[in-house]
C-alpha cells in the first residue's frame, strides 16, 4: 500500500513541532542546569560558613587554666569581667566561661562589652534566666576541667585592679601556690562579709600571704584536685551557695587555703562601696555604677533562701575561721621572711 503523500504545508507544521520540541527541551536543559548551579553555590556557601563556624567550636585550646565567672545580673558588671579578662584573666592563657542568669531584657545580646568578650575575647557565655549562682557551680564538673591545672572562680561584682597600690597578679598568685604547695588563693577583698583585710592587721599579717581556714568566696583560684573536692560538695538545696565556702576545709582538710594580703580587689556589690580612683585610671570604669538588684524569679527573695540546708547536710562546722597563720612576710630588706609559728 502507498503511503498518502504530505503536503508542503503538512511538512512545514511537523517540522515546527519538532523545532519547538528541541526549543523547549533547551530551556527545560538550561533551567535544570542553572538550578543545580544555584543549589550548588548555596552549598558552598553553607559549607564555607559552617566549616568555619567548627573551627572556632572544634579548635583545640592550649590553656591549661580556666576563669568561670558566676554569674551575671547585670549590663554595667560586664565591664568588670571585660577589664579583668584583659588584665588578670587573657585569653592566651585562660580559657573562659561567663554564665549569666537574666534574660534579654536585662542584658540584650548587643550589649558592647557582651559581643566583645563572646567575639574577642574568647568567653563562652551562656544564658540561663531564672538559675541560681550555687545551681551553676555544679556545672563545672571535674570531668569538665580535667584539662586544667587551675581554675579560678570569680563573682560577676568584683573588681580586679592591676594598678595602685595594691594590684592584683594572677600570675604571681599561680606561681606563690606552686612554691608554697597552696591548693585554693585569694587576694585580699575589700567590701567582704567578715572584713578579713582587718583581721589581718590586727593579726600582724598586713601585706602578708597568710593560710586560713575558710575563704569567702569573691575571687579564689583551685588547683583542680582542690576543686573537685569542692564540687563533691554540691547539692541541689545549695541553690543560693551559702556555706560552701565555710564548710569546705571540714569537708577537704587536706587542702591548704591562703590569702596574699599585699593584693586587693573589691566587691562593689554593696551601693555605698566606690571604685578607689587610683585603680581605674585610663580604663572604661570611670563611668561605672551598680545595676539594681534583680527581684525576678525570686532570685532576691528572702522567703526562698534556707542557708542552712547545706550545713545541716553536711554537718560541718568552722570553729575557728578567722584566725589566720604566717606563710610569708615582707622582711625590712625586701623579699618575703618564712614563719610557721602562729600569730
Amino acid at each position: 500500500m502507498s503511503r498518502p503523500s504530505l503536503s508542503p504545508m503538512s511538512l512545514f507544521t511537523r517540522a515546527g513541532a519538532a523545532t519547538t520540541t528541541i526549543s523547549r527541551k533547551g530551556v527545560i536543559k538550561k533551567i535544570i542546569i542553572l538550578a543545580a548551579l544555584c543549589q550548588l553555590i548555596l552549598v558552598l556557601f553553607v559549607w564555607k560558613d559552617s566549616s568555619r563556624v567548627s573551627r572556632n567550636l572544634l579548635e583545640k585550646s592550649n590553656a591549661d587554666r580556666l576563669v568561670v565567672y558566676n554569674s551575671v545580673g547585670g549590663a554595667n558588671n560586664l565591664a568588670f569581667i571585660n577589664h579583668s579578662r584583659i588584665t588578670a584573666f587573657p585569653k592566651e592563657d585562660w580559657d573562659c566561661l561567663i554564665f549569666m542568669y537574666v534574660k534579654e531584657d536585662h542584658i540584650s545580646d548587643d550589649d558592647i562589652h557582651l559581643i566583645n568578650l563572646r567575639e574577642n575575647l574568647g568567653c563562652t557565655v551562656p544564658r540561663t534566666p531564672g538559675m541560681l549562682w550555687g545551681t551553676f557551680l555544679q556545672f563545672i564538673t571535674p570531668t569538665l576541667v580535667a584539662n586544667y591545672d587551675y581554675i579560678a572562680l570569680v563573682l560577676d561584682d568584683v573588681f580586679i585592679p592591676n594598678q595602685g597600690k595594691h594590684p592584683v597578679n594572677i600570675d604571681k598568685m599561680v606561681k606563690t601556690m606552686e612554691e608554697r604547695d597552696i591548693h585554693v588563693m585569694t587576694p585580699g577583698i575589700i567590701g567582704d562579709t567578715y572584713g578579713f583585710i582587718n583581721k589581718a592587721q590586727e593579726q600582724g599579717l598586713d601585706e602578708c600571704i597568710a593560710e586560713a581556714s575558710m575563704i569567702e568566696t569573691y575571687l579564689q583560684i583551685f588547683t583542680r584536685d582542690a576543686w573537685e573536692c569542692y564540687y563533691h560538695m554540691l547539692h541541689y538545696t545549695g541553690a543560693k551557695g551559702w556555706w560552701y565556702d565555710m564548710c569546705y576545709k571540714s569537708e577537704c582538710p587536706d587542702f591548704k587555703l591562703a590569702y596574699d594580703f599585699s593584693m586587693f580587689a573589691y566587691h562593689v556589690d554593696k551601693e555605698n562601696i566606690e571604685l578607689p580612683k587610683d585603680e581605674i585610671v585610663n580604663t572604661d570604669l570611670v563611668n561605672w555604677k551598680p545595676d539594681p538588684k534583680v527581684t525576678e524569679n525570686g532570685y532576691f527573695d528572702s522567703s526562698s533562701i534556707h542557708p542552712g540546708k547545706i550545713r545541716e547536710r553536711l554537718n560541718c562546722d568552722n570553729d575557728d575561721p578567722f584566725t589566720l597563720k604566717e606563710i610569708a612576710c615582707p622582711s625590712p630588706e625586701g623579699g618575703e621572711s618564712d614563719e610557721t609559728s602562729q600569730v
